[in-house]
């Protein structure tokens, strides 16, 4: 009777003890599957597209420019008003939308003898690149990465 009592002591200890076992191994699925979904997330955050805008300010009278889109195409626009402006005369930037990691570009080139022109680049709402020339005919670049 002894030995039959202990074995059942035994034997309830030792299922008992697979049952935390299990919990456990569950658990460690739950935790695995929860971290391939949030890094499925974050690869599909980094695969968006970016919102780039290019703004020009500046006290000179117009200014060439010569901007990247960010998939490798150059545009031109000569005699633009400084602060680049709408027909309507409304503050503006050039905006488009680029792969994450593709190259920008932006320069301005005082088409006056006096006077400053400023570029800068903000993606997603934060400035990522600013800079400022000062004079006649001055070039001022800006560049960064989306």
């Amino acid at each position: 009777m002894k030995r039959l009592l202990a074995t059942v002591v035994v034997l309830a200890v030792a299922g008992g003890g697979g049952a935390l076992w299990w919990q456990d191994r569950q658990e460690r699925h739950r935790r695995e599957a929860a971290e391939a979904v949030e890094s499925l997330r974050l690869q599909e955050r980094l695969m968006e597209p970016r919102a780039v805008e290019y703004h020009l300010t500046g006290t000179a009278a117009g200014a060439d420019l010569t901007w990247s889109d960010g998939s490798g195409q150059v545009a031109q626009a000569t005699g633009k008003t400084v602060p680049l402006t709408d027909r309507a005369g409304a503050p503006m930037s050039i905006d488009f939308k680029a792969s994450r990691g593709a190259s920008l570009y932006v320069s301005a080139q005082n088409t006056g003898a006096t006077g400053t022109v400023s570029c800068r680049i903000v993606v997603d709402g934060e400035t990522v690149a600013e800079n400022t020339s000062s004079g006649g005919y001055a070039t001022v670049p800006c560049s960064a990465t989306a």
